[in-house]
C-alpha cells in the first residue's frame, strides 16, 4: 500500500467583506457616542446663572421709597416711614432693625460703632414718635409727618465711613 501523497490544495480565496461594512460599524459606533454624549449633556447641565443688575444702594432705594410716599393717614403714613427707616438700617448698617422692636433695636444700636450719637438720638426720638402714632393713636398734622420725612432724607444722605 503505497500511500498516494497528495498535492497541496490549491489557494483558497478569502473573502473580505466590503470595505463599506468597516465604514458602516465606525459611524454606527460614532454616532452612539454622539448619542451618549448628548443624553450626559443633557443630565449634567449646568444652570445658566442670569445676570442680576447689581443690587441698588441703601441710600437710593431709601430716597426712591420716601419719594413715593405720600400722606393720606398719619398712622399709615409712619408704618410706611418706619419701614423705610429700619429696611435702611438693616441694609446700611447690616443692623437687625426689621425683626425687632423699638427698644430691642435702640439697645443694639447703642452698642454699634456704626452711629454717631447724634443719629442715634436722631433715631430714637423718630422711632419713638412712630410707636405713638402707630399704637398709642398720637396725632401728628400732615406739615409735622412731612418734617420727619425731610430729616430722615437727610439721614438718608449722610455719608458713613
Amino acid at each position: 500500500m503505497q500511500d498516494v501523497i497528495k498535492d497541496i490544495a490549491p489557494a483558497v480565496e478569502i473573502v473580505r467583506p466590503f470595505p463599506w461594512v468597516y465604514v458602516s460599524i465606525g459611524v454606527i459606533v460614532l454616532l452612539l457616542l454622539f448619542v451618549l454624549w448628548f443624553i450626559y449633556k443633557r443630565r449634567h447641565k449646568k444652570p445658566v446663572v442670569e445676570q442680576q443688575p447689581p443690587p441698588i444702594p441703601a441710600e437710593q432705594e431709601a430716597l426712591q421709597a420716601l419719594e413715593q410716599l405720600k400722606f393720606s393717614d398719619a398712622k399709615q403714613y409712619y408704618i410706611e416711614l418706619s419701614n423705610i427707616v429700619r429696611r435702611f438700617i438693616e441694609r446700611r448698617f447690616d443692623l437687625n432693625a426689621t425683626e425687632q422692636t423699638t427698644e430691642e433695636f435702640l439697645i443694639n444700636a447703642s452698642r454699634s460703632s456704626l452711629l454717631n450719637d447724634a443719629n442715634r438720638q436722631m433715631l430714637e426720638t423718630f422711632l419713638r414718635e412712630a410707636d405713638m402714632v402707630k399704637f398709642a393713636k398720637h396725632q401728628v398734622s400732615p406739615s409735622h409727618a412731612e418734617n420727619s420725612a425731610k430729616g430722615l432724607k437727610q439721614f438718608f444722605l449722610e455719608e458713613y465711613v
